[in-house]
């Protein structure tokens, strides 16, 4: 099942094809439409979903109604499904809005979405032809009104074969964060809350935006939860409930939602329950790093998870996050998301159980997918992980400037050669095609290192390597944190000096800390890796290691 985010997809890369048996995990799928890459033409991409057979089932907006497509494994048109390739569902006048795909078995799906004006429940159920089945409900849609207008933004199977959906009403002066739960066969679960939906009492004006069940059938959701009437500050929120709709005790410290220590997101931020009853949670830190947070079975950061807690992906620009996140068969964390260099870039990472970059994908276990200096943020992002067998990674995303829907499929899988100029791109000749649309000579990469002091007054150091290798441009930031316990905590950023110094400002402290330089790259001269400090004791009588 597919999980939802924020995307913006404009032109593809041009790569020089790479021979399959080069093919190294993060890369592009090349035996999809040839390169990786489709264009569905004018439509908004909704949810996307891979079925065991490796067809790829794409629901879409077009105009105003909604279009399933199924995609050979080779990305061509299904001709065996629907017409051409394509079913369109129509709920009804006043147009329509998709959510999500729910497979139901032997290749048929419900359709979850949104009806009209009035902001109805729909859902329609699809046989595996891509024809309406006229068993469900009525001539195969079944239609509920919510308590207020609603936007259905994301679904999840639950145990039974129940659905749950998280919905966003809105009541003329603002929204309410809703969810509900149907049955089978499209009705209404009168067993969850009553009366088969609930509205999350968490704030005035709160919106939902992510839903998942974990093995025990309880619901975890994730959404925005606004302190201010004009919207201007928010926070991220996670809520679980129990099976029946009331909120779980056990989490959150007995009132069933937290705050997370450092994931923030927005829209369709990820979440995957653990295994443990825990929660992974996609979305970005502090000023803008792609990270995942692990909470445990009641809602507390898992300290020992990646780094003090929380496992970063480096992205080269000023902002990356998370939008999706799952775990495969070996336990291994892929998540996916957004990337800003001059544009918007998906971008893909993948960490080991404990929260640390797998080295063996993409780059430093992350491959980002540049999408052209034009690209625009649309509001749909969706993930279908294939895992078994064909161990591939699916992504769609709203191709703005034509109004398309954008679909790359990533290798989870392979082997190859090393990318030696260490740009991210395994290209034939590994001449450092660079991030910045140039081709350099060669891009070597060395290995950073950051040094921390203390004045009283000033926290400082040094990055190296020198200014000359590739510390000047973009991305020359140095973050310095108080180890905590459970919660480090950011003491402040600053951009690295003329040519590798840094100092940040921080007057009588005292405790633990550490400094955090960010990858730099300059394509013209190399690139660093992250680095961390060693730690510094600051004390009454000064700083000690």
């Amino acid at each position: 099942m597919a999980g939802r985010g924020v995307v913006a997809v404009a032109c593809w890369l041009m790569l020089t094809p790479i021979p399959a048996a080069l093919a190294r995990p993060g890369d592009l799928d090349r035996s999809f439409s040839k390169d990786g890459k489709l264009l569905l033409g004018r439509s908004g991409p909704a949810d996307v979903d891979v079925q065991a057979d490796g067809r790829t089932v794409v629901l879409r907006r077009y105009a105003e109604s909604l279009a399933v497509t199924r995609l050979t494994s080779s990305g061509r048109l299904d001709q065996s499904f629907g017409a051409a390739g394509v079913a369109r569902i129509d709920f009804g006048p006043d147009g329509d809005a998709g959510a999500q795909l729910i497979p139901d078995g032997d290749g048929a799906y419900l359709v979850v979405g949104s009806r009209g004006f009035r902001g109805e429940l729909a859902v329609a159920r699809l046989d595996a032809q891509g024809e309406l089945d006229t068993s469900f409900g009525t001539r195969g849609v079944v239609i509920h009104p919510l308590a207020l207008p609603a936007e259905i933004v994301d679904a999840a199977r639950a145990p039974g074969g129940a659905v749950v959906i998280v919905a966003r009403l809105y009541d003329g002066a603002g929204f309410e964060w809703a969810v509900a739960r149907i049955t089978s066969d499209g009705t209404l679960d009168r067993s969850f809350s009553d009366d088969g939906q609930m509205t999350l009492e968490l704030g005035a004006n709160a919106q939902g935006y992510a839903a998942a069940v974990d093995e025990s059938g309880r619901i975890v959701t994730s959404g925005v939860v606004y302190l201010e009437p004009n919207y201007s500050s928010a926070q991220f929120t996670v809520a679980r409930l129990l099976e029946d709709g009331g909120f779980d005790p056990s989490f959150g410290g007995g009132d069933g939602a937290m705050v997370p220590t450092y994931v923030h997101g927005s829209e369709g931020a990820g979440l995957a329950p653990t295994s443990d009853g825990g929660v992974l949670i996609a979305g970005f830190a502090d000023v803008g790093d792609f990270a995942v947070e692990r909470l445990s079975q009641s809602g507390e950061t898992v300290s020992s998870f990646g780094d003090e807690g929380i496992a970063r992906a480096r992205f080269p620009g000023n902002y990356a996050g998370g939008r999706w996140v799952g775990v495969d068969a070996k336990g291994r964390i892929l998540a996916a998301g957004v990337a800003a260099i001059d544009s918007m870039d998906v971008s893909v990472a993948r960490f080991s159980t404990a929260g640390q970059p797998d080295p063996s994908f993409g780059l430093h276990g992350g491959v980002a997918t540049p999408f052209g200096p034009e690209t625009r943020f649309s509001d749909e992002f969706a993930v279908a992980a294939d895992f078994a067998p064909h161990n591939r990674l699916t992504v769609v995303g709203g191709f703005e400037p034509e109004y398309a829907t954008a679909v790359a499929r990533y290798r989870l899988g392979g082997r190859g050669r090393r990318d030696r100029d260490a740009d991210g791109v395994r290209d034939r000749r590994d001449s450092c095609p660079s991030l910045y649309e140039e081709r350099r000579p060669g891009c070597p990469r060395y290995d950073s290192t950051v040094s921390i002091d203390y004045t009283g007054r000033k926290f400082r150091g040094r990055v190296r390597p020198e200014y000359q290798l590739c510390s000047e441009y973009p991305d020359r930031f140095v973050r310095v944190y108080r180890a905590r316990p459970g919660a480090d905590r950011l003491v402040g950023r600053t951009e690295i000096q003329y040519p590798t110094f840094w100092e940040v400002n921080a007057l009588n402290r005292r405790g633990r800390f550490y400094a955090v330089a960010e990858r730099i790259l300059d394509s013209s001269y190399g690139i660093c890796s992250p680095a961390k400090s060693q730690p510094l004791t600051v004390s009454q009588g000064g700083a000690s290691r």
